[in-house]
């Protein structure tokens, strides 16, 4: 399967924006870190917490590859989970320390099946196709427009709870915006940015759960 690496890095690399910096970690025993909901579809790095500095991760490995698909990673390209359909699968990480001892760590990661959140995404008018079962990142490429509209709203028993806009240029983020309430409202995007990410948070009314949605826009 051909997967797009910007893909991959959207959806881990804005909630980390989101989250800010991440704090110092105490001595603890490496645990691979889980999110609060795996959703049927989403993507996940691969992240070992309290992993010694020097350590590379060498495998990733899904007992159940029919439930959480693997993309390879590297010294340069971080490791991804791939959420494929509802179920449980253990993730076996395995990393060398310097000294050249191989050991590894596991989780069991639990699959949730993808909510029906989503009413509708319109861009400048025109409603998305969106398919939460494939993945939550809608991507356009050899987008022109320097002004843009993102129109957003939920099913019943969710709501829209915050849309984002990041600024790309040249592989960086150079500016987020909240723009919670200019959904529906037009947003100057100006061409010398060459990717747009507008990171979409939809929340369970009645649990609280988040459910993401990312659209990309290309210039090229």
């Amino acid at each position: 399967m051909k997967y797009n690496w910007i893909r991959l890095l959207s959806l881990t690399l804005l909630l980390t924006l989101l989250a800010g910096a991440v704090p110092a970690l105490a001595a603890a025993k490496p645990a691979i870190e889980k999110p609060d909901v795996f959703w049927q579809g989403d993507w996940q790095m691969v992240v070992v917490k309290n992993l010694p500095k020097s350590a590379v991760i060498t495998s990733v490995k899904s007992s159940k590859t029919s439930v959480i698909e693997v993309t390879e990673g590297d010294e340069e390209r971080p490791w991804y989970l791939h959420a494929i359909k509802a179920g449980s699968s253990k993730i076996t990480v395995k990393y060398k320390l310097k000294s050249g001892t191989i050991k590894s760590v596991s989780a069991t990661f639990k699959v949730k099946k993808y909510p029906n959140a989503i009413k509708f995404i319109k861009l400048n008018g025109k409603k998305l196709d969106i398919k939460p079962e494939e993945n939550v990142d809608h991507q356009i490429h050899g987008y022109k427009k320097t002004t843009t509209t993102l129109q957003v709203a939920a099913n019943t028993g969710w709501k829209v709870d915050q849309i984002f806009l990041f600024l790309n240029k040249g592989g960086e983020t150079v500016k987020e915006l909240d723009i919670t309430k200019k959904n529906g409202k037009s947003i100057k995007t100006p061409k010398s940015y060459d990717v747009l990410q507008y990171l979409i948070l939809f929340t369970s009314t009645k649990t609280g759960e988040m459910y993401p949605s990312v659209v990309t826009l290309f210039r090229n």
